[in-house]
C-alpha cells in the first residue's frame, strides 16, 4: 500500500477531513457491504476464476474494501490513498484477512 498527498495541497485537505475518520470507515457496515463494492464483487464472481488480471490499480482505496475483493482474480494489487491514517487501516485489515 503507498501513500501520496504531496503536490497540490489536496492531498492534506484529505487527510484532515478523512483520517481521523480511519477506524469508523474500517468497520462501518455502510462501507463494508456498499453498492458500488457489491457491483465489484458481482463483476468478480462472474469472472469465475476465468479472467485474471496481472495488475489492478485501486486510486483512493480507504480502508482497502475494493482492493480486498479484486484480490482473488488479480496476480497483483497497488492500493494508494493520500491518507496515511486510512492506509493503516487497509493494511491492519489485509493482514487480518491473511
Amino acid at each position: 500500500m503507498t501513500q501520496g498527498g504531496k503536490g497540490n495541497g489536496q492531498g492534506s485537505a484529505a487527510q484532515q477531513v478523512f483520517g481521523p475518520q480511519a477506524a469508523v470507515y474500517a468497520t462501518s457496515k455502510v462501507h463494508i457491504r456498499d453498492d458500488s463494492l457489491e457491483s465489484v464483487e458481482r463483476m468478480v464472481d462472474a469472472a469465475n476464476g476465468a479472467n485474471r488480471y496481472g495488475w489492478t490499480l485501486d486510486l483512493g482505496t480507504g480502508a482497502g474494501f475494493t482492493a480486498f475483493a479484486v484480490a482473488g482474480v488479480s496476480d497483483r494489487v497497488i492500493a494508494t490513498d493520500v491518507t496515511r491514517p486510512m492506509l493503516r487501516q487497509a493494511q491492519r485489515l489485509g493482514a487480518e484477512r491473511g
